[in-house]
């Protein structure tokens, strides 16, 4: 089964207005670069890995050290973020086009912590991330991108072997989907957006 994202539009009360489903296309070149490093089994990396802030989900910092892993569970932009833009080549994304940051302010919304889960079968195991998303504003949001974005944990220092947490630039995007179509948030209203990754 193909990899989904699922988008549940709700109105200011909470009620269901529109159902959104679609494949989830990419898992973006960040994460061939990591698989790379682990795969040589060396500190030193041969890839410039393009990390992001909480403050910058546009312009990735190139950081050339070894990345041992990522986390998504915690505050924003951990999990999922959404944004107004598209990028050309979403395969190749490092970074999101336009997204919207947390906030209550025009072209922000107040993400809630993400749920993840972990279900396996004897065919196929599933790792289901699920976040509410809200538009706290009196203007209706249009919602055409969607990054997965983790904590990468990273080698302090080309030399060294202990991980730690860069703050100045540490997160790390994991995939990237362009919506299509578009989906509007109404003012007020939230978004409940799964996603599914599936490995059969």
């Amino acid at each position: 089964h193909s990899s989904e994202i699922i988008i549940k539009v709700l109105d200011k009360d909470g009620h269901v207005i529109k159902v959104h489903r679609q494949r989830m296309h990419s898992i973006v070149i960040s994460i061939a670069y990591m698989f790379a490093d682990l795969l040589q089994g060396q500190i030193q990396s041969n890839y410039s890995m393009p990390l992001l802030s909480s403050t910058n989900l546009t312009s990735p910092t190139s950081y050339n050290d070894f990345v041992l892993g990522i986390s998504f569970n915690g505050p924003f932009p951990q999990g999922i973020v959404l944004g107004s833009g598209t990028i050309s080549q979403p395969q190749n994304a490092v970074a999101m086009s336009t997204p919207y940051y947390y906030g209550s302010s025009a072209n922000q919304m107040i993400y809630g912590s993400p749920s993840i889960s972990l279900s396996q079968s004897s065919t196929q195991s599933t790792i289901s991330i699920t976040q509410i998303i809200r538009n706290p504003t009196s203007s209706s949001e249009t919602v055409s991108e969607l990054g997965l974005i983790g904590t990468a944990i990273l080698t302090a220092s080309m030399t060294s072997i202990s991980p730690f947490i860069n703050s100045a630039s540490p997160y790390i995007m994991f995939a990237y989907d362009i919506i299509s179509p578009s989906i509007t948030v109404p003012s007020l209203g939230a978004l409940q957006v799964t996603v599914n990754m599936n490995f059969d």
